[in-house]
């Protein structure tokens, strides 16, 4: 995986940033997002932290 940290500098436009982005969808529920641009990786799933059992 490339890795690249940022440098708030012009030069950041000539990188395809890995990004792992996660948004709370409700109380202990969450999505995850992870991009990884160089590898062709794009993948999303969601969380659900609650003490739930599934059926």
């Amino acid at each position: 995986m490339d890795l690249y940290f940022p440098t708030n500098t012009i030069e950041d436009i000539y990188h395809n940033l890995t990004s792992i982005w996660v948004v709370k969808k409700s109380a202990n529920v969450f999505i995850f997002k992870v991009c990884v641009p160089s590898d062709g990786v794009f993948a999303f799933f969601e969380v659900n932290f609650n003490n739930e059992k599934g059926e």
